[in-house]
């Protein structure tokens, strides 16, 4: 069966762990491989819920491990973790070839594969495979239907820029009925209600502040009362720098963080969002109520304040960027597990 959880609220809080599959270019890849397997055992032991990794093509100035052979690696580390893409890019798949990948993964995971799945902002990347960038949201969604119509045993027609279906259908279908779940990728109302539409969750962004979420959060379970539809999840994805007092979590940020937003300043990431919710921003500013930096005891009342008021039990957590030490992040995953999880748990249960 399809892995379908209680409403947010009526469960304790989950973590999950969203991997940094980004390194620098003199860095040698196979000991970043080697960094993220130990992560992923790390966060098995310590009873996280969810892994998971994103996708992005040209990735300049950074090197990037593509996600979905990356989880048919991990997913022997993954224990009863759930392995989830978060996201691939399916305005640039071929809808046939992501379905047939996502029943591979869901095959090798015994039925704990997730795919989330959204639809880019990239100029290069949408030239790159020559989608014109007036179409990408048609193009999305007809992938997007294509690939939940496959996954779930019936036929796909569509005719995109890059497939031409008629009538296609898998003969190789998934373990989780009727299909493993699908969360979607979205920045504004447009997107959300595409979300609330086709989707099982709206996979929540790492880089809005709270305030704007948690308007978006009211907007996305209007969406759904409105189609007769509840919210099983709601998965919120942030980034999170733990260390054993507020003043060493912020300078690491700092100095690693910092220069990830920039990157995704150069990317365009910000005219994804909405226009009052800014990444052009001092750091001290931009991490107000959009990171979870600090020591143990202040990042569990950060925590506490995003579930209390998006209503969520679920955040996974970016907890290394390019160029931070894996001793960092792993100081951060084992805090998170040991100290803030229980503390939350405690607090209310």
């Amino acid at each position: 069966m399809m892995s379908i959880r209680p409403p947010a609220g009526q469960q304790t809080m989950r973590f999950g762990l969203f991997l940094n599959t980004q390194c620098l270019p003199k860095r040698d890849p196979l000991g970043s491989l080697e960094e993220l397997l130990e992560q992923v055992q790390e966060a098995e032991d310590l009873g996280f819920d969810v892994v998971m990794c994103g996708q992005h093509f040209l990735a300049h100035p950074y090197g990037m491990l593509a996600p979905l052979p990356l989880l048919s690696r991990i997913a022997p580390l993954g224990g009863s973790m759930r392995i989830a893409a978060g996201i691939v890019l399916a305005t640039l798949a071929h809808p046939v070839a992501l379905a047939e990948e996502a029943v591979t993964l869901d095959i090798l995971t015994g039925g704990r594969f997730v795919l989330g799945m959204g639809l880019g902002y990239r100029d290069e990347e949408f030239a790159a495979f020559r989608v014109p960038r007036q179409r990408r949201a048609k193009t999305f969604e007809a992938h997007v239907h294509a690939v939940t119509e496959l996954l779930s045993g019936r036929s796909a027609t569509l005719s995109t820029h890059s497939a031409l279906l008629d009538g296609a259908k898998l003969s190789l279908l998934p373990v989780q009925e009727p299909r493993p779940p699908i969360w979607l990728a979205a920045n504004n109302e447009r997107a959300i209600a595409r979300a609330a539409r086709v989707a099982d969750s709206w996979l929540v962004n790492p880089h809005a502040r709270l305030d704007t979420l948690e308007h978006q959060a009211r907007f996305y379970r209007k969406e759904l009362a409105d189609r007769g539809k509840v919210c099983r999840e709601l998965p919120i994805v942030r980034e999170a720098c733990v260390a054993d007092d507020d003043a060493e979590a912020i300078a690491i940020a700092q100095e690693f963080l910092g220069p990830k937003y920039a990157t995704y300043l150069s990317w365009g990431q910000h005219r994804a969002l909405p226009k009052d919710d800014p990444l052009d921003l001092e750091f001290a500013n931009l991490a107000r109520d959009r990171f979870v930096v600090g020591s143990p005891e202040t990042c569990a009342d950060m925590i506490a304040d995003y579930a209390r008021r998006l209503d969520t039990d679920l955040l996974v957590f970016r907890v290394q960027w390019p160029g931070l030490p894996q001793h960092f992040a792993l100081r951060s995953i084992r805090l998170l597990g040991d100290v803030v999880l229980p503390e939350l748990n405690r607090k209310t249960g």
